[in-house]
């Protein structure tokens, strides 16, 4: 679709020009919710994490929805990483690399072997 674009001069020339729409990159926010962890080879599931909107982190390594240890983020849009602030992530001196593996399905890298995949 062309718009149209006038410019003056002594004399006016209409030119053809292309709308092109702003870049959207493929993650604008930070996907939230609960992840998976893996880790071993092969990956064996060891536990799950909550990312929580408010910059915080939780990390159970059972079922337990009240056992939980708690450390904080946060994300950087530009690479789509997290550096993680405190916690067990950040003690383990963890990456988070971000990856989007299809419709709201994300995977954050730690390591070499460990991971965690979002439901």
């Amino acid at each position: 679709m062309a718009k149209t674009l006038t410019v003056a001069s002594d004399k006016i020339k209409t030119l053809a020009v292309p709308v092109v729409m702003p870049a959207v990159t493929e993650m604008q926010a930070i996907p939230v919710g609960r992840y998976e962890l893996y880790s071993g080879i092969p990956s064996m599931n060891i536990g799950h994490f909550i990312l929580l909107t408010d910059g915080k982190y939780k990390v159970a390594f059972n079922d337990q929805e009240f056992d939980y240890e708690i450390g904080t983020y946060t994300y950087h849009a530009d690479t789509h990483s997290i550096e993680w602030l405190t916690g067990l992530f950040r003690n383990n001196r963890w990456g988070g690399k971000i990856q989007n593996r299809g419709p709201n399905q994300y995977r954050i890298e730690f390591n070499k072997v460990t991971f965690g995949d979002s439901r």
